[in-house]
């Protein structure tokens, strides 16, 4: 994440554009000069702040609904003697902040797979429930997130309202209170049984009603003692529903299709593993055509001169003479630099970058390599003695098969939990922890190295049956295999045949992108009215503006990686694609570079959760692994760079090479500088979604942090507060701690039979924006406050109680595991469930002694829910 807003690197400083508030801000005019984000976000806001100008004032929410306040009136009893005025004394009344014009709105929708989606479907059910969902202006999605967030956004490009929802009207669920169901548009209309009608007034038709007061509701029960309004299903929400196991959305037979799609990119990957273990096979046979040949270096039998290097003995021989070589050039060096004076005055050329570090740095690469070569004869030597052939002179082949596969299942079973056991154990302190963080390394290491060595074993295999080392003939069928040269020969023919083969496998189509976009799109219908794919430059009017975050893998740049993240943010909205890192370009022009985009692909993409690089959350020993497995939904894209500034990407040869990506990826070796850049799940550098509403400077942002977090770590809070003051200059005040301290002690008094406080699904706090230059208008953007909510799923024992009964049969639940992407109805409704009832709860008005005790340097929790709610995020549904 470099400058946003010039071509500065990550050394340099970050710059923003404002929200409402900020002056000088145009919309960037002309094309002239590079297309930087800071010039794209400007023309954002003018939009934003027209649209809000067309719309209606928010009407003054009430305090508290009749509903509510009868419903606490029951659960209160009698009412009881107002204290005096003094008792009070301190007490400082609430009052919003007022001080926004056309204050910009953002909602964040985290990463967290179906999970997440079920959650926000909630959250995003119940702001259109308050009336604030028109209140919304930027919807910033990141994986699961984005599930449900480019549904919403594809139906509302289809035409219509609010799509999930009947778009205000409420079914009341507090016993002995009937609500009506008003449709708001075609489509939502729900049948909802009368309530019974009451028996005629003894006095007969047009007799006065009775004049006693109505029967207070029955005492509060726990789960029905709020009223837990909510929206009906309508078409799109069942649809939803019936799909929410979108990786199998018709049955176990989608499984077996999604098998077959596996096996084929596992049987390109061997395609283009065999043509690298023949050519190198090939390639020593020649070098030692016979078990005598062993017994001197491979290289040396190659330049055809063993004698001249005697004197190194019969192993590794130039490896040692390079060595010697290099020592020899470190002397002289060292004697030109001490002739040179030793230190310079110029910083612009440090020692690192001058001709003798660069020629000993190729030097020292070029001695490592020729050892990792000459090895293989002492590796020869050592194999023949456990890989020896059977008696028909054919190595048992089915055995070295039946082990690699074992290998790679073991691994893509394992790879999870062991960098799960690995990261938890790392987190423990102390001296005794350390076995536990060894044992978790060297499963890391295990799962890493397993396949890999399979294939080197396979290349030895193949070697050891060139050499015919015994005494029958080995052979295939009745047709006999060459030895010596010949089948060294025979190995790299067979190998340049398979190797042109791969030249016809493309970089994505064997991947699993394709499926995972297919599955999710048929899920939640990311089609437009035509019924085709919607395309995201088609988008720019659309309202909340979307903002698809993902991340580009960047881990071998030597430029943009210096502060080792190993990924920067990349969006995708209607007007711009791209990265700091990789420059931005306006959408339109992207598409005509990559004809497979559209909202489904930059979904699927946000959503590759999967990969062999995976940004800052990666490993780097599992690369090889998972490439090799084709565990891969990440996606290779037209880097942006080759719209506005091809001139500076790389144009050789071998730089646009279809085989030359993977084996990138494999090795983990992405940057910044191809034509392609290797894409995957946005949660891999920043998983809320916050941090482009944050460049954004929004003044009022909802963030449902859906994430799987079960000890309540906010490790992606965490981290978004870090990338935001070091690249931002933004501070949070955000006092979550709290939020997990009353969860765990409503777990430890017995779980589901056990209350916390209401409000506690969610915090408020506040967004320090600093003073900025505006790089697009040059004009200095104020320091200014903004306020956040941040909805964490937890249980505070006032949900449902089919939501509580749920949690008493799977207590892991509301953070049950991202690797369940198969949910049952039941469970995709409680977590849709918990996400309409906790932006309910923390944005309902709650009486002072309700409020939570954590203070904020600047304005109290309930002032800032009282700011959300004067600024259109304040009608209670049952008003």
């Amino acid at each position: 994440m470099t400058d946003i807003g010039s071509d500065k690197g990550p050394a340099g400083g970050r710059a923003e554009t404002g929200g409402s508030g900020d002056q000088g801000a145009t919309s960037g005019g002309a094309d002239a000069g590079p297309l930087t984000l800071s010039r794209v976000l400007a023309g954002e806001r003018k939009q934003i702040q027209d649209a809000r100008a067309r719309l209606p004032e928010p009407a003054p929410a009430p305090a508290r609904s009749r509903r509510r306040k009868t419903a606490e009136a029951a659960a209160a009893g009698p009412p009881k003697e107002a204290p005096p005025p003094e008792a009070d004394a301190t007490a400082r009344p609430v009052r919003p902040d007022r001080g926004f014009e056309n204050p910009v709105a953002g909602l964040a929708l985290s990463g967290g797979g179906i999970r997440s989606a079920a959650f926000g479907l909630g959250v995003l059910q119940a702001l259109a429930d308050r009336k604030a969902f028109d209140r919304i202006d930027y919807l910033s999605m990141v994986s699961g997130g984005g599930y449900i967030g480019a549904a919403l956004t594809a139906a509302l490009h289809r035409g219509g309202g609010f799509p999930f929802g009947t778009g205000g009207a409420t079914v009341g669920t507090v016993p002995g209170v009937h609500a009506a169901v008003v449709a708001a548009a075609p489509g939502n209309a729900v049948a909802v049984p009368a309530p019974p009608a009451a028996p005629p007034p003894e006095g007969g038709p047009g007799a006065p009603a009775d004049p006693s007061p109505p029967a207070a509701p029955p005492a509060a029960t726990p789960g029905n003692d709020l009223p837990p309004s909510d929206v009906a299903d309508n078409e799109a929400v069942r649809a939803i529903r019936d799909k929410c196991r979108y990786l199998m959305p018709n049955g176990w037979g989608d499984l077996v299709v999604s098998a077959g799609i596996i096996l084929r990119g596992l049987a390109v990957n061997a395609v283009v593993v065999a043509s690298l273990v023949f050519l190198a096979a090939g390639l020593t046979l020649l070098a030692d055509p016979s078990q005598e040949d062993l017994t001197k270096s491979f290289l040396v039998s190659l330049l055809g001169s063993p004698s001249l290097f005697s004197v190194f003995g019969t192993d590794y021989v130039l490896t040692k003479t390079l060595a010697a070589l290099t020592v020899v050039w470190l002397v002289g060096w060292a004697i030109a630099a001490s002739r040179a004076g030793g230190a310079s005055r110029d910083l612009d050329t440090p020692v690192t970058s001058s001709p003798g570090a660069i020629r000993t740095k190729w030097l020292l690469i070029v001695v490592a390599g020729t050892a990792l070569v000459e090895m293989q004869d002492p590796a020869l030597r050592l194999a023949l003695r456990y890989l020896a052939p059977s008696g028909n002179g054919v190595l048992d082949l089915t055995r070295l098969v039946s082990a690699a596969a074992a290998a790679a299942a073991g691994v893509a079973a394992t790879w999870k939990p062991i960098l799960g056991l690995l990261e938890s154990t790392l987190a423990k302190p102390g001296w005794k922890a350390i076995p536990q963080q060894a044992a978790g390394a060297a499963a890391l290491i295990a799962a890493a190295a397993a396949l890999p060595a399979m294939i080197y074993l396979a290349y030895l295999w193949t070697v050891i049956i060139g050499l015919g080392v015994t005494d029958q003939t080995a052979r295939i069928g009745d047709f006999p295999l060459p030895t010596g040269r010949a089948a060294g020969l025979t190995f790299m023919v067979v190998g340049a045949a398979l190797f042109g083969l791969s030249a016809y496998f493309s970089e994505n189509a064997n991947s699993l992108h394709r499926l995972y976009r297919d599955r999710l799109g048929e899920a939640f219908n990311y089609r437009g009215k035509d019924g085709k794919g919607v395309l995201l430059s088609s988008l720019a009017a659309a309202r909340p503006y979307p903002i698809i975050n993902a991340a580009v893998n960047i881990q071998g740049s030597e430029k943009e990686n210096r502060r080792g993240r190993n990924a920067d943010v990349f969006v995708f909205t209607p007007d711009v694609v791209g990265s700091s890192a990789t420059g931005f370009a306006r959408t339109s022009d992207y598409e005509a570079k990559e004809p497979t985009l559209d909202l489904a692909t930059a979904v699927a993409i946000s959503g590759a959760a999967v990969a062999p690089a995976m940004g800052r959350i990666g490993r780097a020993l599992l690369a090889p692994t998972l490439a090799l497995l084709n565990i891969r939904l990440s996606y290779w894209a037209t880097n942006p760079k080759t719209v506005v500034q091809p001139q500076a990407i790389r144009t050789g040869l071998l730089s646009d090479w279809r085989f030359g990506y993977s084996a990138l990826e494999l090795l983990g070796l992405l940057d910044e500088t191809r034509p392609k850049v290797n894409l995957s799940d946005g949660g891999h550098i920043e998983n809320l979604g916050l941090y482009s509403l944050l460049q954004r400077r929004c003044d009022l942002i909802v963030v449902a942090d859906a994430e799987c977090d079960p000890g309540l770590a906010f490790s992606s809070l965490v981290a978004l507060e870090l990338f935001a003051r070091v690249d931002l200059g933004v501070r949070l005040r955000l006092p979550v701690r709290e939020i997990a301290d009353l969860a765990a002690a409503r777990k430890q008094a017995g779980g589901s039979d056990e209350r916390s406080p209401d409000w506690a699904h969610g915090m408020f706090g506040e967004i320090l924006y600093p003073e900025r230059q505006d790089p697009a208008t040059g004009a200095v953007l104020p320091k200014k406050t903004g306020y956040i909510l941040y909805l964490k799923p937890v249980l505070t024992g006032d949900e449902r109680i089919y939501m509580l009964d749920y949690e008493k049969r799977y207590p892991a639940f509301p953070q049950e595991t991202t690797a369940d992407q198969f949910f049952s109805e039941e469970q995709f409704e409680v977590y849709r469930a918990l996400g309409y009832h906790s932006v309910q709860e923390t944005l309902s008005a709650l009486p002072k002694a309700d409020a939570p005790a954590t203070g904020l340097p600047g304005r109290p929790w309930r002032e800032i829910q009282a700011t959300f709610r004067a600024n259109g995020f304040g009608r209670d549904p049952e008003d």
